[in-house]
């Protein structure tokens, strides 16, 4: 078994667990360059129609890749909520090409400590980044902390 069937391996969904979830563009085009788009995909991560009962505690959308610190909701898994995610920001930004690459990346967090260091990772990519020189002119990003 290889690649994406191998992440997937041991892959558990737990009722208010906090995951840190990457997941990028196909061929990683950098389609949130386009303030629009970037906006559209802002307003999905925060939708209560795809978080249901899940928190988006933190998240930043870069041109290219989009990272969350979620807690699941109760019955809820990592997976259907990507998967309402990646569909509900494809219908909104109507885009034809292919939009997400296959599969996303969780690692769960398993102690309070590891939350604001997760968090602060997070914000900081625009900043690694070298889109912009402070967090504070970059305007896709949200935080629960702030």
């Amino acid at each position: 078994m290889h690649g994406y069937s191998q992440l997937r391996l041991g892959r558990q969904s737990i009722d208010n667990q906090v995951y840190l979830l990457t997941f990028t563009t196909h061929m990683r085009v950098k389609h949130f360059q386009k303030w629009e788009n970037a906006k559209c995909l802002s307003q999905c991560i925060e939708s209560e129609t795809i978080l249901k009962q899940s928190k988006a505690l933190c998240w930043v959308v870069m041109p290219d890749h989009v990272h969350i610190l979620m807690q699941l909701g109760n019955s809820d898994t990592i997976s259907n909520y990507i998967r309402r995610l990646k569909a509900g920001a494809k219908r909104q930004l109507l885009i034809n090409d292919k939009l997400w690459a296959k599969g996303f990346h969780d690692r769960a967090i398993r102690k309070e400590s590891e939350l604001l260091p997760a968090a602060r990772y997070i914000v900081a990519n625009p900043l690694r980044a070298g889109l912009v020189k402070s967090v504070k002119e970059y305007p896709f990003w949200n935080s629960v902390w702030v």
